[in-house]
């Protein structure tokens, strides 16, 4: 075009103006006069890029995984990107989507899209593809931009441009950088926000929107030439913008986060301490996650939290830990942000702080006055953040984009929906929504485009979409469902809709917009307006799959009989044979009781295990058929057999058997084997063995016989760590690969008050009221399990002052209870006796959170003294409860993310 700038250089000319020192930002921002109060937000963010590559052409810009660009590679390669799509006859103007993997590819396509006039649509490839076809098509996006596995599964009209195509020939185009934006009103992005209509909605930032932010953060929080920011942000989350262009700007460093470190807050704190990262940008869910992860120590950095609201107690922990801790707050249709405050230990709450540079904020009425200092109103926001509005929505946009009669500067104002008040000192606290609008792990939601999804199920009546917090921070979905049909309200068929409801979902929705808590209702509760009253839903409770199905009764003896001894057991009438016995409320000491009647009526002796693999009526009964006789009994139980991924060998605990494990099946990836190991012993009829070492010979032994070559992960609960410890040092002593060595919650022995018994009557009270502390804890957390163990020890206590009393048969002293009580004993005193060497050898600590008292919480378990390589990883629950619901669903989740990085 004629009226576009064209700027010839080479790398000559950028070698030749760049300072003999190290450049100071002041002087180069007086060079360029592009600030916030003055010419810069009038230019778009990829001129002051520009700029930037002139004056530090070598520096790197981004590094992502083991690569870098400098940022001259940077400014030539998006230059040429630019001039690629200019010969591919892409008008200015144009919107252009990007699907990309994290990369300095997915960068230089954005940079690019930008300088060739047109405006990018940030696409997270992870989305269902459903969710992609509409927001190409609703945007009107002329091409996507993306990678063959992508290009082969979404339909869309847009022209298809692989970017594995593209690089290669790059070099066949002009270098040259033309500023083609003539308007900064011009759009720079569409991004798509959730909307209560069933479908997103595309917010449609400007240049002057993106720029006026982009310097005003510049400031406050402050950006520096040696700043390095770790990047953890989808580019569908608009706070993205922030990350990956406010470096670009300034002269610092941009470090990409791979997929596996964004997800696992332990990989994310070594990337932070490894790659020296001194800001970085994130919501409340992903701070709460490192400081879950083992962040305990101070770093070096200024963090940035956003995306949704801030709890006093992380902010006030998060501020122990780094130099500064800043507060932002601002929907998508401002810009990122409109306000930003610098925290500190002396405030008595957490204020969203004061307005952005060319940022108006108002709270008003609902006649739109301003309301009093200290009262409750809507927050509107006006400035040169303010979106252009709603892509194709001119209804929508006109009703939340105002014209503003309270300021003559900025003639346009957002209706944000929350609410909030001034301090005395002019900053802002906000309060909450007015609307049914939520935030979750910082993505926005709206209720409303959940429950459009589901009503268009036509076995729902009415539904009604809402949040909870079982605990703190972990913000869940749950959907009330009144059902066409009441009849299918039972549990059995309900579970059944739901699982072909949320595979729906799935296809549709982003996986955060799923409810993971589904409840049935006769019907929602209404208000005197006849509207849902969210306030009166119950809280929910888990639907157990698999209850009482007429269909599905016991048709054998076999099934008849194991039928009969499960409800005995469950304190149930009838049990659908295709029931998992642990999600009907079966634990380990049920599955005891039922083995034990099971040996009685049968004469039969199968491993306690086989409950645990065949956990249904039908499959157990089916079993029992099989095994005319006692069944092989064996040391190695096989819990997951096929899956390409290093095994798993996991040791039992105190109680001597390999159940615990199982439930970990569907909690790890499907490829994934594991094996548990139980005590030798069992059986009632072998020896239990005596010493540590012979257990872990004896395992060994039957580990090397089903896998010789290895690798190897070993771990063990409790107890089980040490025996799964001795393995590793036999198994490295061969000569054999251990990769690791996997601790749930065992003291390393140098930690006397795990092993020695209490004595005296103030040691004896000391233990009891420290115990009692736990449980008030895990009550707190899981009341349910809190209720589960209590009514188990009544139980208990029951039967023994029964049996004392002659009023019920004293157990039988070769029943399964009683073997598991010698075994039990016989590790006890193996654990006492044990005396372990120092290992080299990688060793995973997952600790329980919750803990008796001060003088047992090292935060290693004690394990730094016996190996240099400790990694400690923060689980929900005590010792007793870590593999119990729910804290299990938080261990089994923390174990997947930690065994991806291996």
């Amino acid at each position: 075009m004629s009226t576009s700038k064209a700027h010839n250089y080479d790398a000559g000319h950028f070698l030749a103006s760049k300072e003999a020192s190290s450049p100071n930002l002041d002087d180069i921002f007086k060079d360029f006069e592009f600030s916030v109060q003055g010419s810069g937000i009038h230019q778009p963010f990829t001129a002051i890029f520009h700029r930037m590559a002139g004056k530090v052409p070598d520096k790197i810009a981004i590094e992502c995984y083991d690569k870098a660009i400098s940022y001259l590679d940077l400014e030539i390669k998006s230059n040429q990107f630019a001039a690629f799509l200019t010969a591919a006859k892409v008008t200015e103007g144009s919107i252009l989507a990007v699907a990309l993997d994290r990369s300095i590819e997915m960068v230089v396509a954005m940079l690019g899209i930008v300088k060739a006039g047109c405006a990018y649509l940030p696409v997270d490839p992870k989305l269902p593809h459903e969710r992609i076809q509409y927001m190409l098509e609703d945007a009107q996006a002329k091409a996507i931009i993306t990678s063959k596995s992508v290009l082969q599964e979404v339909s869309c009209t847009a022209e298809k441009l692989d970017i594995d195509t593209i690089f290669p020939i790059l070099e066949e185009y002009s270098d040259v950088y033309v500023e083609r934006v003539e308007d900064t009103s011009s759009l720079a992005y569409l991004l798509y926000t959730s909307g209560s209509t069933g479908n997103p909605k595309g917010v449609k930032i400007t240049h002057k929107n993106l720029t006026n932010l982009l310097l005003s953060v510049q400031q406050a929080p402050g950006m520096h030439m040696d700043d390095r920011l770790l990047a953890i942000t989808t580019i569908s989350f608009d706070i993205a913008g922030i990350e990956l262009f406010l470096p670009l700007i300034t002269g610092a460093t941009v470090v990409l986060a791979n997929s596996d470190a964004i997800k696992d807050g332990r990989l994310l704190y070594k990337l932070l301490q490894e790659k020296q990262i001194s800001f970085m940008q994130a919501t409340p869910a992903t701070w709460r996650m490192l400081t879950m992860a083992g962040w305990d120590k101070p770093l070096p950095l200024r963090i940035l939290s956003g995306g949704e609201a801030f709890p006093k107690d992380l902010a006030m922990q998060l501020m122990g830990l780094c130099d500064e801790v800043w507060n932002g707050y601002g929907p998508t249709e401002t810009t990122i942000y409109s306000t930003m405050k610098q925290l500190a230990p002396t405030d008595d709450q957490i204020t969203i702080g004061k307005p952005i540079d060319n940022t108006g904020v108002y709270i008003l009425d609902t006649e739109m006055n301003p309301v009093e200092e200290g009262a409750v109103g809507e927050i509107y926001i006006s400035g040169e953040g303010v979106a252009a509005g709603y892509h194709g929505r001119p209804e929508l946009t006109a009703d939340r984009f105002l014209p503003n009669v309270l300021e003559e500067a900025f003639p346009i104002i957002y209706k944000t929906g929350d609410l909030g008040c001034f301090l005395p000192s002019g900053e802002i606290v906000c309060k909450g929504r007015i609307d049914h609008q939520v935030k979750i792990r910082g993505f926005r939601i709206e209720l409303g485009e959940i429950e459009q999804q589901l009503l268009q199920e036509p076995a729902i009546k009415e539904v009604a979409v809402h949040t909870w917090e079982d605990l703190p921070g972990n913000k869940r979905l749950v959907a009330y469902v009144v059902l066409e049909d009441a009849s299918k309200a039972d549990q059995g068929l309900f579970s059944k809709l739901i699982t072909a409801w949320k595979d729906r979902m799935m296809k549709r929705l982003p996986e955060y917009m799923v409810p993971g808590d589904w409840m049935p209702l006769d019907k929602l509760p209404l208000t005197t307006n006849q509207k849902i009253d969210r306030k009166a839903l119950p809280s929910p409770r888990p639907v157990l799959p698999g209850f009482i199905d007429p269909t599905q009764q016991p048709t054998t003896e076999t099934e008849r009989l194991v039928h009969d001894i499960w409800c005995r057991s469950l304190r149930m009438s009838s049990v659908s044979v295709d029931a998992d016995f642990f999600d009907l409320g079966g634990h380990s000491l049920l599955a005891v009781e039922v083995m034990t009647a099971i040996d009685r009526q049968t004469g039969k002796n199968v491993p306690l295990t086989t409950l645990f693999s065949h956990a249904t009526i039908r499959k157990f009964a089916a079993f029992l058929d099989q095994h005319s006789g006692d069944a092989s009994w064996a040391s190695l139980v096989p819990i997951r057999t096929n899956g390409h991924l290093t095994p798993l060998y996991l040791v039992h605990g105190m109680a001597a058997n390999a159940g615990t494990f199982f439930k970990l099946l569907h909690r790890l990836d499907d490829q994934q084997p594991i094996y548990g190991l139980q005590s030798k012993g069992l059986d009632g009829t072998d020896a239990p063995l005596e010493t540590v070492q012979e257990m872990a010979a004896h395992y060994l032994r039957e580990v090397l016989e089903q896998n010789p070559d290895g690798p190897y992960i070993l771990g063990g609960y409790s107890f089980g760590g040490y025996v799964a410890f001795e393995m590793a040092r036999m198994l490295k002593e061969m000569g054999k690969e251990v990769s690791q060595v996997l601790m749930f919650d065992t003291q390393a022995v140098n930690m006397p008050m795990y092993h020695h018994q209490h004595t005296g009557s103030f040691a004896a009270l000391k233990a009891r009221l420290a115990r009692r502390k736990v449980w008030i804890q895990v009550m707190l957390k899981a009341p349910k399990t809190y209720q589960k163990f209590k009514k188990r020890a009544a139980k208990h206590k029951k039967e023994k002052i029964l049996q004392k009393l002659g009023l019920a048969p004293a157990p039988s002293k070769d029943g399964r209870g009683a073997v598991i009580k010698r075994v039990r004993a016989i590790n006890h005193q193996a654990m006492v006796k044990y005396d372990p060497k120092p290992l080299d050898v990688p060793v995973i600590v997952f600790k329980a959170k919750i803990i008796p008292s001060k003088s047992s919480n090292h935060w290693a378990n004690g394990w730094t003294d016996y190996c240099k390589d400790v990694t400690v990883i923060p689980v929900e629950g005590d010792h007793f409860t870590l593999f119990e619901e729910p804290f299990v669903d938080d261990l089994g989740k923390r174990l997947r993310h930690h065994l991806a990085g291996y």
